[in-house]
């Protein structure tokens, strides 16, 4: 019997053993396992606030984008609204499309260093906030009724017109670039309104 009671001792040992083994191999498993679910959380946790972070810059940026529009739509209604005034004082008052054009030509060739004065501080008032397109015809207006005033100069030796003495071709071309490059300015300033007038 001893044999067979050293046989249940060993195999006694050997469960036993096996038992405590398997208890530390489980014990330090689910420790491991503790640890790397913790790292694991951790892990996440942190992308979780490196995300919300990289969120809260992207906000702040585009309030402060819309602001930066909104401050700028508010200059180009401001430029708008100002040029709209200019524009009213090109033609003379009490003229009308049904009237002739070349007494509206008189009214504007005479008042051309005056539009050429009001365009410059115009432009150095509002350049920034008018789009490309704008600045170009606002300038060429402003050309226009630069060389056109020189032309009514040489034209008149300083008198003004009158209906016998009316501008001459030279002088009236130049009115007609200056009212064209005027139009075109009040077009591009009514659709930079509607659009947007960056990047245009």
């Amino acid at each position: 019997m001893a044999f067979w009671e050293f046989v249940g001792t060993a195999v006694g040992g050997i469960v036993g053993g096996a038992a405590i083994v398997g208890a530390a191999i489980k014990w330090g498993a689910d420790g491991w396992l503790a640890r790397r679910l913790e790292d694991y959380k951790a892990s996440l946790n942190k992308e979780m606030d490196n995300h919300r972070h990289e969120l809260e810059n992207f906000a702040d940026r585009r309030r402060l984008l819309l602001k930066r529009e909104e401050l700028m739509f508010e200059r180009e209604l401001s430029a708008a609204a100002e040029f709209m005034e200019i524009m009213d004082s090109v033609l003379p008052k009490t003229w009308t499309y049904h009237d002739e054009w070349h007494h509206a030509q008189m009214h504007i060739a005479e008042r051309l260093h005056i539009h050429k004065n009001q365009l410059q501080s115009y432009y150095a008032r509002h350049s920034v906030a008018l789009g490309s397109k704008a600045r170009e015809h606002i300038s060429t207006a402003i050309m226009e009724a630069n060389d056109g005033a020189l032309a009514v100069g040489d034209e008149t030796s300083g008198e003004d017109y009158s209906f016998e003495r009316e501008p001459g071709p030279i002088v009236c071309e130049f009115v007609d670039d200056f009212y064209k490059a005027m139009k075109s300015a009040e077009e591009q300033l009514r659709s930079d309104l509607k659009n947007g007038s960056f990047g245009s």
